[in-house]
């Protein structure tokens, strides 16, 4: 159980080298709700991506990346007393992806020998993708309401796992620029 919850953990660090643009990401704020109204955070605990009762590597990659992020706007970590509590969720899926087969046949002349016929065909090509979310909730510590939502999800490339807290700085910077302060 262990292991495929630390595969499932790093396979998310993958997720954002799938397109040059970058994730896909989506935010939502809690009506009427103020972030300027809140300043110091902490993490909830256990994390979700805390595993066996001890913190994973991802936890701490995705620790820093938040860390940073929080204080660029603005708020101070503070392990007591905090006015907002940090969680986030890792999830992947596998989906299967094909594209069409095709057909075609064509029929002209040119030449001395007269005229010419061909077919050709193609067959679908299909293949396994990994997707994979990360969503970070602040959520309001006194009334333990959520304040605000930020995902990004997208695909996951083979190739990424030589780079997986870059991955994961990259992907809680684009979450985090949805922050409304």
């Amino acid at each position: 159980m262990h292991a495929i919850r630390s595969l499932i953990i790093f396979a998310f660090t993958l997720v954002l080298a799938a397109c040059s643009s970058g994730p896909n990401t989506r935010s939502d704020l809690r009506p009427g709700a103020n972030l300027a109204s809140f300043s110091t955070y902490g993490y909830f605990s256990p994390l979700s991506t805390d595993a066996a009762g001890y913190s994973t590597i991802t936890t701490a990659h995705i620790k820093n990346a938040v860390d940073r992020e929080m204080q660029r706007h603005g708020f101070r970590y503070s392990e007591t007393n905090p006015d907002l509590l940090v969680n986030f969720m890792v999830t992947t899926r596998q989906t299967i992806q094909s594209s069409p087969s095709s057909a075609s046949i064509s029929y002209g002349g040119w030449g001395r020998r007269g005229t010419h016929m061909g077919m050709s065909a193609s067959t679908p090509n299909v293949r396994t993708v990994d997707e994979g979310t990360l969503t970070i909730d602040l959520v309001e510590r006194d009334s333990n309401l959520l304040v605000w939502r930020g995902a990004a999800y997208g695909r996951i490339p083979s190739n990424a796992s030589s780079n997986p807290g870059g991955v994961i700085d990259s992907t809680v910077s684009s979450i985090f620029a949805q922050l409304p302060r």
